[in-house]
């Protein structure tokens, strides 16, 4: 296993980004361990996901593939009996337009498990938008304590902008 996210092949000991291969075949061997921090950007349908589970219900089991992902494995699509924080591996089968996910189990035999980081894209300062979430790289150029938030300023080649935290 290594822990890589971006890749044009993500069967590769390299590891890949699931959402660099969006025609994961049926009989794909990888299974996809997803960092805490990975995002919808980081998942694609069809492809298999090491996940845990969170919660229990008479149709089916919700679970994690990481911190801010996760979805519902409908009883249909379930072979067993699980309980919270069981893991199994299954197949994202359908991101609906409400952003609701669908799994499916699938069987863990001779699956290849690679490790997924997220790798956020780095916004410019000069770049930035009120209102967006975004990650910036840069250097930390004043800090200011207040009686409230902390107030910071970070630079990058375009520019400096104030934040607090």
């Amino acid at each position: 296993m290594t822990e890589h996210s971006a890749g044009e092949d993500a069967g590769t000991p390299e590891g890949g980004s699931p959402s660099d291969r969006r025609d994961v075949p049926d009989d794909a061997t990888v299974v996809y361990d997803l960092d805490d921090d990975c995002t919808m950007d980081d998942v694609a349908e069809g492809a298999r996901y090491l996940v845990t589970v969170n919660g229990v219900v008479d149709y089916g089991v919700f679970v994690d593939v990481s911190d801010t992902v996760s979805g519902l494995v409908h009883e249909s699509g379930l072979d067993g009996e699980y309980e919270e924080g069981d893991e199994l591996v299954v197949r994202l089968t359908e991101i609906r337009e409400n952003g609701d996910i669908a799994f499916e189990e699938v069987d863990p035999a001779e699956n290849r498990v690679v490790r997924v980081e997220h790798e956020p894209e780095i916004t410019a300062v000069e770049e930035l938008r009120r209102g967006e979430a975004v990650t910036v790289e840069g250097e930390l150029t004043q800090i200011k304590q207040t009686g409230g938030p902390t107030i910071f300023h970070v630079g990058d080649d375009t520019g400096i902008v104030a934040a607090a935290a």
